[in-house]
């Protein structure tokens, strides 16, 4: 008898015991779940937020690329103007200058570019000046001074006698010094150009002929003549008419 009470007694602590491990589980997987729930929601909730911080940003940035090309609608129309008074002054180089700088701002603009071309034209057509070179003095007298960058023209009309009895070797004529001998890469016989340095040295000869549009790419003394090898003659002259971006003496 004795034994069914202590075993009856041991089934009864036994149930006792599963029903408080039981809920215990529970709560836990109830907390572990209640966890997870906190987290998607802290989650979502920290996507909104950034999704909103991002279209503020973007709105920012609308406003800001507005206000850029508000600028430089601005500018552009005020560089324009401004050209278009330096035109009707005649100062064609700042007119030029500004619409060089329109294009550096947006190189789309329309018409900026045929307007740059109607100026060079008319910078390379002003200031005229005519000269006559007579062939048989060689570089002769300085003719005008010229700028780096400031492109100017040279035409040149009429025909002279050219007169030699020399020998020549398989070398050709010499070419080694521009002051008396042939150019090189220049026509013999054909009207060609040198500058004169600020420190009074002489640059490379270049071709003319009939027309040429010269950039010189530094400040300098222009000369002409004709290119014919040393030891000959030449008799006559040439009608030349410089025009644009020349100081004459």
């Amino acid at each position: 008898m004795q034994r069914f009470v202590v075993i009856g007694t041991c089934v009864v602590a036994i149930c006792i015991a599963a029903a408080t491990v039981v809920p215990s589980g529970l709560e836990r997987a109830a907390q572990a779940q209640s966890g997870k729930s906190k987290s998607k929601s802290k989650s979502k909730s920290g996507k909104s937020k950034l999704g909103k911080s991002s279209k503020a940003g973007k709105t920012n940035t609308k406003k800001l690329d507005a206000d850029a090309k508000n600028l430089e609608e601005t500018f552009i129309r005020a560089a324009a103007e401004l050209s278009h008074d330096y035109e009707k002054a005649g100062d064609l180089e700042s007119s030029k200058k500004l619409l060089q700088t329109i294009l550096k701002v947006n190189p789309k603009v329309p018409g900026v570019r045929e307007q740059i071309k109607k100026l060079d034209e008319e910078i390379l057509t002003a200031n005229e000046l005519e000269v006559e070179i007579d062939v048989s003095k060689g570089w002769g007298a300085p003719l005008g001074r010229v700028s780096q960058g400031e492109p100017f023209r040279i035409s040149a009309k009429g025909k002279y006698k050219f007169i030699t009895n020399l020998s020549v070797g398989p070398d050709g004529f010499p070419t080694k010094d521009p002051a008396k001998d042939m150019a090189k890469n220049v026509a013999c016989g054909a009207l060609m150009g040198l500058m004169l340095d600020s420190k009074g040295k002489p640059g490379r000869p270049f071709a003319i002929g009939e027309n040429e549009e010269i950039t010189p790419k530094q400040d300098g003394i222009l000369f002409l003549a004709v290119n014919i090898p040393p030891g000959s003659r030449c008799n006559g002259k040439l009608r030349v008419q410089l025009s644009g971006n020349i100081t004459p003496f």
